[in-house]
């Protein structure tokens, strides 16, 4: 049984270059494009693109379906599982968060100290040595 190509040597800038192992494979004709909505001129390119389909028929016929079939019920199942996403996103939320008040909390707390202080040293009130009395 012979293989049909699905497009003719023309296409092909190597034509002649690479000798074919069966003598019959060189005697392979093009197929007819009469039939065909690809011209004779188009990239294998694009027919590999269309996925090889000269047209698409969509005949869905669910009454049909039904008739063969003949369901007495139709019933579902949702299962409810453990979602790991949700659990493995809070805890890099809490891991992130740790790190981050490591990092921001001493330099507040230090910085507060300094500014409470200061704040300090300035309230106290002088006392001159005019002012005392024995």
């Amino acid at each position: 049984n012979c293989v049909k190509l699905l497009v003719d040597n023309y296409d092909f800038d190597v034509v002649g270059l690479v000798r074919p192992l069966n003598n019959r494979a060189a005697q392979i004709e093009p197929l007819q494009h009469e039939n065909s909505r690809f011209y004779p001129n188009t990239t294998i390119s694009e027919i590999v693109s269309q996925a090889f389909v000269e047209d698409w028929i969509n005949s869905t016929n669910y009454t049909s379906y039904y008739e063969r079939c003949a369901p007495s019920q139709c019933t579902y199942t949702i299962r409810k599982r453990l979602n790991i996403d949700i659990l493995a996103k809070m805890l890099g939320f809490y891991g992130g968060l740790v790190i981050i008040l490591e990092i921001i909390l001493p330099l507040l707390v230090r910085t507060s100290l300094q500014r409470w202080s200061k704040h300090k040293e300035k309230s106290k009130p002088i006392v001159s040595p005019n002012n005392i009395t024995t």
